[in-house]
């Protein structure tokens, strides 16, 4: 059984949380949130496939805008943050190293993809694809087997989430009473 004794108690937390001003009730939120997304990075960055290292690098968070939230069904009053490959990292394609997103990679890795064939798409562009130094009309890439890692992640991680989270609150309170 997990330990939830905690000093100051939930309820007073709870108590002295509404007491605070509505961007001190943000704050103190977000930084709970902060404290219990921390083992799941921590996690997500373990278990990545670590082929370039830049899926690894982009683990982070963020913490949700107005537009996000209503676009995923959240509430506009409600903190939510993101956990997961949400910044860019740098990455070498076609001899370029560039900053690029690697979300996708994540979803390709974390479901897998069927055996499929790959074309050059633009028309009246490209007519061939360089691969392996040469140049062909098409590929026929084998498929990636999923490898659930943010799964996994999430599931190795999720007993501790509550207990993080008012760990997280409560150091932010002792900062908010040092300070006052």
């Amino acid at each position: 059984m997990i330990s939830t004794n905690f000093t100051p108690s939930i309820p007073d937390l709870i108590k002295e949380i509404g007491a605070l001003e509505e961007g001190l009730q943000r704050k103190a939120v977000t930084s709970g949130l902060t404290a219990s997304a921390k083992p799941l990075k921590d996690r997500l960055k373990q278990n990545a496939p670590s082929d370039s290292g830049a899926l690894k690098g982009s683990i982070g968070q963020v913490v949700l805008s107005l537009t996000a939230k209503a676009r995923l069904g959240f509430a506009a009053d409600v903190r939510a943050i993101l956990v997961g490959p949400v910044r860019k990292a740098n990455s070498t394609l076609g001899g370029v190293t560039k900053k690029r997103a690697q979300g996708y990679k994540a979803h390709w890795l974390e479901e897998g993809t069927k055996a499929h064939t790959i074309k050059p798409r633009k028309k009246g562009g490209r007519k061939a694809l360089s691969f392996g130094g040469g140049f062909v009309k098409e590929v026929n890439h084998p498929g990636i087997s999923a490898t659930h890692f943010m799964g996994n992640a999430y599931q190795q991680t999720q007993a501790s989430v509550n207990d993080n989270f008012y760990q997280g609150l409560s150091r932010y309170l002792d900062k908010i009473r040092k300070v006052a």
